[in-house]
Formats: C-alpha cells, sequence, structure tokens
C-alpha cells in the first residue's frame, strides 16, 4: 500500500507538471497570437503608407511629364495644342490636330469645369468632348455655345474663336 501511494504521488505530480505545462503552453500560444497581431497592424500600416506614398510620387511624375499641364483631382488637363494655362492673351487653335498619346477629349464635367474657369488658357473658350465652349477665366466661366468640336478623321479643332480644345490625360 505504500508503494501505490507513492505512485500515485509521482503521478499527482507529474499530471500537476503535465497541467503546468499545459498552462504555460496556453500562455504561450496567446503571447504569439499578440505579438503577430501587433507586427500585422504595423505592416498594415507600413503597407499603407507606402501605398500612399506611391500614388503621390504617380502624381507628381504626371505632372513633370506633362507639358503646360493642370493637375486637378489626379488627372492632368492640357489643350490639344499644349497652351501654357497662364497665358492671359487671346488666342486660338489654328490647326486640326490629333490627340497626343495617354490623352483623351475632357468630358464635360464639374472637373474639366474647375480646370476651365479656373485658368486662361490663351483664349476665351474651351471645348469639351460634348462640343460645349466653356467659358475660361478670362470670360468669368459659363458656357458659350454647343456644337464646337470639329472633327477631320483622327484630328480635332475648335468651331468657334477664340477657342482652344482641352483634353485630360487618360
Amino acid at each position: 500500500e505504500v508503494q501505490n501511494l507513492h505512485v500515485r504521488s509521482a503521478f499527482q505530480d507529474v499530471r500537476r507538471q503535465i497541467d503546468e505545462e499545459k498552462n504555460e503552453v496556453q500562455n504561450l500560444t496567446l503571447e504569439v497570437a499578440r505579438v503577430r497581431s501587433a507586427f500585422q497592424e504595423q505592416i498594415d500600416e507600413e503597407k499603407n503608407e507606402v501605398q500612399h506614398l506611391a500614388f503621390e510620387v504617380r502624381l507628381m511624375l504626371a505632372k513633370v511629364n506633362c507639358k503646360n499641364c493642370v493637375m486637378y483631382n489626379g488627372h492632368n488637363y492640357s489643350t490639344l495644342d499644349h497652351h501654357d494655362p497662364e497665358d492671359p492673351n487671346d488666342g486660338c487653335q489654328t490647326e486640326c490636330l490629333p490627340l497626343p498619346a495617354a490623352f483623351e477629349l475632357a468630358p464635360d464635367d464639374a472637373d474639366s469645369r474647375h480646370v476651365i474657369g479656373a485658368h486662361d488658357w490663351g483664349t476665351d473658350w474651351l471645348v469639351v468632348v460634348n462640343g460645349n465652349a466653356c467659358g475660361t477665366h478670362n470670360t468669368g466661366g459659363g458656357l458659350l455655345t454647343t456644337g464646337q468640336l470639329e472633327q477631320s478623321g483622327n484630328t480635332y479643332c475648335p468651331g468657334c474663336n477664340p477657342c482652344r480644345v482641352l483634353l485630360r490625360r487618360a
């Protein structure tokens, strides 16, 4: 019977040791999960920062690589003849020109109208894709008339004077 007591006592000691080891493993598992979560949050924050910086670099490169462009809401705007947007003189695009690579005719939307009205563009009116001629800063904005975009093959020119055609970098 003394031997049974020793066996039981040893068994209980082993069982206690196993329970302590289980608790230690559970505690370590929780700590690993906490550390993993903290690292994942840091990784996510750094990933978001890198994505933001990459976007900013793309915007700066787009602005640098665009002659006589105005950047607004992530798009570059220019005239088809790439006229200086800050030229206060009245002039006109004098010939039909093809669209440059990576550009499209600017839509008639709030962004285009903002860009048109905020700059002089060396003219009074800029024509957008639907043919509307919209007033530049020189005229105080507004709509002059419709149907002012002329197309000949793959070239475009304004149908009014003094006018230019507005483009947006696609």
